[in-house]
């Protein structure tokens, strides 16, 4: 059996095809609101986020620049008492055949289970189908079981917690890998 591999520069699966791929391919994400700037700013954002929950950040290494995104999300684990269980596991749904990386898997204080995608930029519809696709990913069997939440982070230490409920996402998503697998078997 093939061992599931993410090569993190070209970000692409050994297994099939990513998420974000799926969602680029059918249209529902655009590279034209997308910069190298904003992208590289993103991967710092979830380093030092995943550094803080872990408390290996050393915080004299944090440019200026993402300090803000940080305290934000210092903010939102205090308030939400969030726990991370899972960290940016890759991810393959080996009957369906695509691939991901939920950015956290974890439980708010109530404890009710969830997927938790970090963003640092701004909001956009594609985000709730992708969140979607995490729990098919995480709980194939019960993939409605779980809550799903896009957390925007903000430069100015502000955040923006969207929960998404419509059970309407998966099927669209499920659509949209129907879709893309069409696209590429005519390529």
């Amino acid at each position: 059996m093939t061992e599931l591999t993410l090569d993190k520069t070209t970000h692409t699966y050994s297994l099939g095809p990513g998420v974000t791929t799926i969602l680029k391919r059918v249209g529902f994400i655009s590279d034209r609101w997308f910069t190298e700037q904003a992208a590289v700013r993103g991967s710092y954002v979830h380093q030092a986020c995943q550094y803080l929950e872990e408390k290996t950040l050393d915080d004299a290494t944090v440019d200026d620049e993402l300090r803000g995104y940080l305290n934000a999300y210092q903010k939102f684990l205090n308030e939400s008492g969030w726990v991370s269980t899972t960290i940016e596991k890759p991810m393959h749904h080996a009957v369906l055949g695509y691939c991901g990386c939920p950015d956290r898997i974890g439980h708010m204080a109530d404890g009710k289970e969830g997927i938790l995608d970090l963003k640092s930029g701004l909001p956009f519809g594609w985000h709730k189908l992708q969140t979607a696709a995490y729990t098919a990913l995480y709980k194939p069997d019960d993939p409605q079981s779980i809550q799903r939440y896009s957390l925007y982070l903000r430069g100015d230490g502000s955040y923006k917690l969207d929960r998404y409920a419509d059970k309407n996402d998966l099927k669209i998503f499920l659509a949209t890998l129907t879709v893309y697998k069409a696209l590429e078997a005519h390529k």
